[in-house]
């Protein structure tokens, strides 16, 4: 009996401990405005596709941090404990850079090497405000953001490794933005240089990327169930 006792205790700590994280993670979502930051990533489609390397970070990153700043200073002004207080900072952290990643992976698609630079200095920038205001290291931070940021530069066998390693992390659809991403690394895109002929640099993308190498990346998505 007093075993059973215990495993009843166990399994209801458990339960009481994913139901917080819930609560918590849902709180967090609405105190740092989720859905605000990845729109504000999809509403500077411009910087994104820019060609040239940028040399300051996009403005929803100071604002992130600016009301970030103001709900940890919240925070530090009730009368909560500190481990409470530090629990609702580090999913309100966690919530910022999982809304990143949603931002990142709507604009995927038309992205172009510069602009996906300019991802990796928002991501530098709001990790080091972040760290500033206090620092927290949440299961999904500036890391989970920076991973997902590298997997758009990996080699085809080393994506599919990446893919199954993370399959659990991220979203289907940050996933599947992935893997449009990539595919369209294969074409003709709207960032080719204007001055360059349609014909010469069709020419040139299929000298460098040859349809066996898309073929092979469908072959990689499609086995992991990200079907384009």
């Amino acid at each position: 009996r007093r075993s059973a006792a215990r495993r009843r205790c166990a399994d209801a700590l458990v339960a009481a401990d994913q139901l917080g994280r819930l609560v918590f993670r849902a709180l967090a979502t609405t105190l740092v405005d989720a859905d605000g930051l990845a729109a504000a990533i999809l509403a500077v489609p411009e910087a994104w596709a820019a060609q040239m390397i940028q040399d300051h970070n996009n403005a929803y990153v100071d604002d992130c941090a600016r009301r970030l700043d103001a709900l940890w200073t919240s925070l530090c002004a009730s009368r909560h404990p500190p481990d409470l207080r530090d629990t609702v900072w580090t999913f309100a952290v966690q919530a910022c850079f999982e809304a990143v990643v949603d931002g990142f992976a709507a604009v995927s698609r038309h992205c172009s090497t510069e602009g996906r630079a300019l991802m990796s200095m928002d991501l530098q920038v709001l990790h080091f405000s972040l760290d500033k205001i206090h620092r927290a290291r949440p299961d999904r931070g500036a890391l989970y953001a920076d991973s997902y940021i590298k997997a758009f530069y990996l080699a085809d066998h080393d994506l599919e490794a990446w893919i199954d390693q993370n399959r659990d992390n991220y979203k289907h659809a940050h996933m599947r933005a992935l893997a449009h991403a990539k595919l369209g690394a294969h074409k003709a895109t709207p960032f080719d240089s204007p001055g360059a002929s349609s014909a010469a640099s069709a020419s040139a993308f299929s000298a460098k990327k040859p349809s066996s190498a898309k073929s092979h990346l469908r072959d990689i998505f499609h086995r992991a169930g990200l079907h384009s």
